[in-house]
């Protein structure tokens, strides 16, 4: 696949997301926007390895920003519940588990976590990541209150 040579150029390549309770992440999925062709279906059986692929292939991510201002509870969902927060980190991968984590979901069961972590991009295991600021059990209670 080609992919724009602009991408191989950036002083910093920053991803940013909203929080949805995702399965397939938010900051990593990102990714599969820079596949330049319409039919990206044709991705989607492979798409775990296709998007940790494009994460090798451009370096990584240098910033992962996860915009908790309002949390989103599903993937199709349009109107979110005010939370209020924002987790930035250096690692992608930590800040998909921490928002993972915060939604509800097991960041081990997460299949783009799980290979990310086999290819060695970051730190998956919630046990192991510094979170400063609030506490994951602090943002998840937000998270259910919010209205």
């Amino acid at each position: 696949m080609y992919l724009s040579h602009v991408l191989f150029k950036p002083n910093a390549f920053v991803s940013v997301h909203v929080l949805r309770n995702s399965e397939m992440g938010t900051i990593l999925k990102n990714l599969f926007g820079l596949v330049p062709v319409r039919e990206k279906v044709l991705y989607h059986k492979k798409l775990v390895s296709v998007i940790l692929d494009l994460y090798e292939a451009v370096g990584g991510i240098d910033l992962a920003v996860l915009d908790g201002t309002y949390a989103y509870v599903s993937v199709t969902s349009e109107v979110g519940r005010r939370a209020g927060f924002i987790f930035i980190g250096r690692d992608a991968v930590a800040v998909e588990a921490v928002g993972a984590t915060v939604s509800g979901l097991d960041p081990k069961k997460m299949p783009i976590v799980r290979q990310a972590l086999k290819r060695g991009l970051g730190e998956g295991d919630i046990s192991k990541i510094e979170v400063v600021g609030n506490t994951i059990e602090d943002v998840k209670k937000r998270i259910i209150l919010a209205k």
